[in-house]
């Protein structure tokens, strides 16, 4: 399986090994993943059924799982629901439920979610530097 393909040659998705392999997990459970063309990407999203959230490594330690929605003054672009010493796919799949859920709990007139992942990846914002990561 190829654990490194994207849109501009053959790179990891991100620094991490061990977030390379949630990634492929994810993939495995119906998930899009989406990598970044960024240098040394310590992070990626991931969509399914109308809700994406994001995993990244935390700067002091362990990983951080949070929702994603379109940005806005208000509330920014998501909330953390979860940091943790591993990136397991039960938090994976936590911090994707609680998207949701978050939206729930914000003034709903502000918080905006991504409707798929053509629509994410074709706002001026992400177009040149996203990619959907493949195995």
């Amino acid at each position: 399986m190829n654990t490194t393909a994207n849109n501009t040659g053959t790179k990891p998705l991100t620094t991490n090994e061990d977030l390379n392999k949630l990634a492929i997990e994810l993939i495995n459970a119906g998930f899009t993943v989406i990598g970044s063309n960024y240098e040394n990407p310590k992070y990626f999203n991931y969509f399914k059924d109308g809700n994406m959230a994001y995993v990244q490594i935390h700067r002091f330690g362990g990983f951080d799982f949070s929702t994603v929605h379109k940005p806005c003054k208000e509330c920014g672009t998501g909330t953390r629901i979860i940091t943790a010493d591993q990136p397991t796919l039960k938090n994976a799949i936590r911090a994707w439920k609680e998207c949701g859920i978050t939206i729930k709990l914000h003034d709903i007139k502000f918080i905006k979610k991504w409707q798929s992942v053509e629509e994410y990846l074709n706002a001026p914002m992400h177009r040149e530097s996203n990619y959907i990561f493949t195995i």
